[in-house]
């Protein structure tokens, strides 16, 4: 008769089915967000992502899944994706934001804040990044812009001059002045 102590195997078993349950909770919590999240490698191959980045992006998961994070930003913007991802997120323990323009798989062109973080995992360092789609926000801005920039043309060509409430009454009480007295300007 030969008996053998199981504890230690069913502790085990019993710690991964609670690990299986976290993971396939947390998997949850990704799919479910409302931003667009991407999970991805250091060389910028897209791990994980969710919903909300297919719906951004026009992509079906599998050929999100079948690139690297770059293919999805403007050529234009190129450097600045690889600096953020290649420099500042593995240079900070803190989450590094970047605002740039992307492209969907329609070929409109978006504008994006990107907060990303360096995850280690294991031996494995995983890059997380969300996605707020801030196009709304930064055309109201471009149009503020606009709108400033044409007020100054419009006033530097009708020399409207813009004073101080006192300057304007120092001027209407000399006016005054002037014209009680009689004097000449």
């Amino acid at each position: 008769l030969l008996i053998k102590d199981i504890t230690e195997l069913k502790k085990s078993e019993i710690e991964l089915a609670k690990l299986e349950k976290s993971l396939h909770e947390m998997d949850k919590l990704i799919e479910n967000a409302p931003l667009a999240i991407f999970l991805m490698d250091g060389n910028g191959k897209i791990l994980r992502t969710n919903q909300a980045a297919i719906n951004l992006f026009k992509y079906q998961e599998e050929e999100l899944l079948s690139f690297q994070i770059y293919k999805l930003f403007n050529v234009d913007a190129l450097n600045d994706v690889e600096n953020h991802y290649k420099n500042d997120v593995f240079n900070s323990s803190h989450p590094v934001k970047i605002e740039l323009l992307v492209k969907r798989k329609d070929g409109e062109s978006i504008d994006v804040e990107i907060t990303s973080i360096l995850i280690s995992i294991g031996k494995n360092n995983i890059i997380q990044s969300f996605f707020s789609d801030i196009t709304l926000r930064k055309n109201y801005q471009r149009l503020g812009y606009f709108l400033k920039d044409m007020g100054l043309k419009t006033i530097r060509k009708s020399n409207i001059r813009f004073v101080s409430k006192e300057e304007d009454y120092n001027k209407r009480r000399l006016r005054r002045l002037y014209k009680r007295y009689d004097l000449e300007k």
